[in-house]
């Protein structure tokens, strides 16, 4: 099937051809070559760590699926009011759940985190946070990134964590 013929986002590679249709929608949705590679990133930057806490590793990688594959995703699926990138196959209501429930799971985790381990977390959070509507909002597009190929803040945000835990000594969840 040829991406042109079609009106969303059904026919791209990671899509699965078979099974329900909301179901493909979903694993679809997830981006999981992008959602895999990031988290890739952050397990590969979480063993040059001097002492690896896995408790962490576990905790960060959940963040990032829940708040990176399905939050943020969920919100690129609304689009705009004329363009829905996977259809309108999810209500807005079901897309809204995807993004909200998510993310508050995994700011749940983070807050124990930054409570119990890392207070200097709650700097990256609140930016993340900040960052997660524009950078998939179609009603600010252009505002943070001119092009596609720039990174949005939230592809940057596990580099500076990374680098903050570095320069500080401080001990976030890497």
């Amino acid at each position: 099937m040829d991406l042109e013929k079609t009106q969303d986002r059904r026919a791209e590679w990671f899509v699965p051809s078979r099974g329900p249709l909301k179901i493909r929608i979903l694993i679809g949705m997830l981006f999981l070559p992008y959602t895999g590679m990031v988290l890739a990133f952050i397990l590969i930057g979480s063993m040059l760590a001097e002492t690896v806490h896995w408790d962490r590793v576990a905790a960060i990688l959940a963040i990032y699926f829940l708040a990176l594959g399905v939050s943020a995703h969920a919100l690129g699926a609304l689009g705009s009011k004329t363009t829905k990138p996977w259809g309108r196959v999810l209500s807005e209501t079901q897309l809204w759940t995807l993004a909200i429930l998510p993310l508050l799971l995994a700011y749940g985790i983070g807050v124990y985190y930054m409570i119990t381990k890392t207070p200097l977390l709650w700097l990256v959070a609140i930016l993340e946070g900040f960052f997660c509507s524009p950078t998939t909002s179609s009603s600010l597009a252009g505002v943070f990134t001119t092009t596609a190929a720039s990174p949005s803040p939230g592809e940057v945000f596990p580099s500076l964590r990374a680098t903050s835990s570095r320069a500080t000594g401080s001990h976030l969840p890497s």
